[in-house]
C-alpha cells in the first residue's frame, strides 16, 4: 500500500504550504489541521498509512498542540510524526529570550535586565526555569 508523507519545516513560508516536500507546513498545527481536512474530505482515505515528516528546526508552541481520535490512523494504516532524516526538530512551549537586554543595576550590583511583557496581567507566562547555553541558571 502506498504511504503519503507530509512535510512540515518551521522555516517554511506560510503561503504556498501544501505538505509537499518542497512546500512543506510552516506548523505541527498547520499539519495537523490539513490532515484533518484531507481525511475529511477524502482526499486522504482512511485506509492509507500517513507519515508526517518534521523537518529540524524549533516549533514553539502557544498553546498545547491536541490530537484526537480524528488524528490517528490504525494498524494497518497509522499515522506516524517523526523527524525527518536525521534531523533533531525541538518542540517547546518556551519563550525565546535571546534579544532584548539590557546592562542595569540592582542594589549596587551590575546585572542583566530583559522587560518581559509576556509576563504581564493576570493570564501572563508564569517564569519558573531559565536556561542559559542549555544549563539551568538562577532567575
Amino acid at each position: 500500500m502506498k504511504r503519503i508523507s507530509l512535510f512540515v519545516d518551521a522555516a517554511a513560508p506560510v503561503r504556498g504550504a501544501d505538505g509537499s516536500a518542497g512546500h512543506p507546513f510552516p506548523t505541527l498545527e498547520v499539519a495537523r489541521d490539513a490532515l484533518r481536512r484531507r481525511r475529511a474530505s477524502g482526499a486522504i482515505p482512511r485506509g492509507v498509512p500517513v507519515d508526517v515528516l518534521v523537518r529540524e528546526g524549533v516549533y514553539r508552541l502557544k498553546r498545547p498542540l491536541s490530537f484526537d481520535a480524528r488524528d490517528g490512523g490504525a494498524a494497518e494504516a497509522p499515522v506516524t510524526w517523526r523527524a525527518a532524516g536525521a534531523g533533531m526538530p525541538v518542540v517547546t512551549g518556551g519563550i525565546d529570550l535571546t534579544t532584548g537586554w539590557e546592562e542595569s543595576e540592582v542594589d549596587g550590583l551590575a546585572c542583566w535586565r530583559r522587560p518581559m511583557p509576556e509576563a504581564r496581567g493576570p493570564h501572563g507566562v508564569r517564569f519558573t526555569q531559565l536556561f542559559v547555553g542549555g544549563a539551568r541558571r538562577f532567575r
